[in-house]
C-alpha cells in the first residue's frame, strides 16, 4: 500500500504486551502518508469493542474528503458487524489482507514492532495502569517521529528530483551548445573557403587583364560577316 495524500489510506493492527496484572491490548490506527497514530484505543480484552473504539476515536481526530481506505489483517475484530458498520456510517472503505499473506499488513505491523521494541520491551510492567500510560505515550511519540521522518524522506526525494531534473536540463543544454558551436565551426569553414575560390578567381581575372575581350571580339566579326 502507498498514499499521496493524508486521509487515503489508514492501516490497523492489535499489538499486546504482558504486565504482572495480566496482557493489555492496543489496537493502533495509521495514516500511512504521514505515519502517524490519528487513533488508537486500549483495553484488557482483544474484542471487537477495541478495534470499534480505536476507529471511533481516529473518525474523532480527524476530517477528511472522500474515500479513506482503512487496511487491517482479517482478524475477527476487524470483521466483527459493529466494526463493519463504523465504516459504513462513517464512508469508508474496509480492505483485508489476503489468507496467508503475511506482509499485506506490513506497515502497521512494522510500527508495532517499534513501539515494542523501544517502549513497551524496556522494562517488566508490574501494573495495567502504567502500561497504559507508556502505551499512550509511545504510539504517540514513535508517530510523530516516524511522521517527522517521513516528511524528511519525502523533502529528500523532492530534493533529489530536482536535482536530477536540473542535472538532465544541464546536459541537454550543452549537447545543443556543442552542436550549435559544431554549425558554426562549419559554416566559419565554408565561409572561409568561399572566400578562397573569391580571390582566386580575382587572382586570375587580373593576370588575365590584357586579353583581349572575347565578346567584343565576336562582336566584331559579326559585324564584319555583314558588311
Amino acid at each position: 500500500f502507498t498514499a499521496e495524500v493524508p486521509n487515503q489510506v489508514w492501516v490497523t493492527d492489535i499489538t499486546e504486551h504482558p504486565t504482572a496484572e495480566g496482557k493489555l491490548y492496543c489496537c493502533l490506527i495509521k495514516d500511512l502518508f504521514s505515519n502517524r497514530i490519528v487513533g488508537y484505543a486500549i483495553d484488557e480484552r482483544m474484542t471487537k469493542h477495541l478495534a470499534v473504539a480505536a476507529l471511533r476515536a481516529a473518525l474523532a481526530r480527524r476530517r477528511f474528503v472522500g474515500t479513506v481506505i482503512v487496511h487491517s489483517d482479517r482478524g475477527s475484530q476487524f470483521r466483527s458487524r459493529d466494526f463493519v458498520a463504523v465504516l459504513k456510517t462513517a464512508g469508508l472503505s474496509g480492505s483485508m489482507g489476503r489468507v496467508a499473506a503475511a506482509c499485506d499488513n506490513a506497515a502497521m505491523e512494522s510500527f508495532n514492532a517499534l513501539l515494542q521494541k523501544n517502549v513497551l520491551d524496556r522494562q517488566q510492567w508490574k501494573t495495567r495502569d502504567d502500561l497504559r500510560y507508556a502505551m499512550s505515550r509511545g504510539a504517540r511519540g514513535m508517530g510523530r517521529m516516524l511522521g517527522g521522518y517521513a516528511r524528511f524522506v519525502r523533502a529528500l526525494w523532492r530534493a533529489r528530483a530536482i536535482h536530477q531534473s536540473v542535472r538532465v536540463r544541464r546536459a541537454r543544454a550543452e549537447a545543443h551548445d556543442a552542436r550549435l558551436a559544431a554549425v558554426d565551426d562549419q559554416l566559419a569553414r565554408l565561409t572561409g573557403e568561399r572566400d578562397e575560390a573569391l580571390a582566386a578567381l580575382e587572382q586570375l581575372r587580373q593576370s588575365h587583364a590584357d586579353l583581349p575581350d572575347i565578346a567584343a571580339l565576336r562582336r566584331a566579326v559579326d559585324a564584319a560577316r555583314d558588311e
